[in-house]
């Protein structure tokens, strides 16, 4: 059987297409153990000052509440 040079190009790029698609192997990585150090971390305190101005928020909740209850309203039920 001869095969003419397109035939003889398709069969040679079907072979190295088979022979292409073998994957690789790679090697499992040796399994080193050592111990990790440990780092001591010195203790830090931080110190944040906070101030908030609360009194309008303080004479809000108080002209929010009635200074007198009507009818048979109490203010704490004990």
């Amino acid at each position: 059987m001869k095969l003419n040079p397109k035939q003889f190009y398709t069969l040679i790029l079907l072979l190295f297409t088979f022979f292409s698609c073998k994957t690789i192997k790679p090697l499992a990585p040796v399994n080193t153990e050592s111990n990790i150090p440990t780092i001591v971390q010195p203790v830090s305190n931080v110190e944040v000052p906070v101030s908030v101005d609360l009194k309008s928020y303080i004479v809000q909740a108080e002209n929010s509440v009635p200074a007198k209850f009507a009818d048979k309203q109490q203010a704490c039920r004990v």
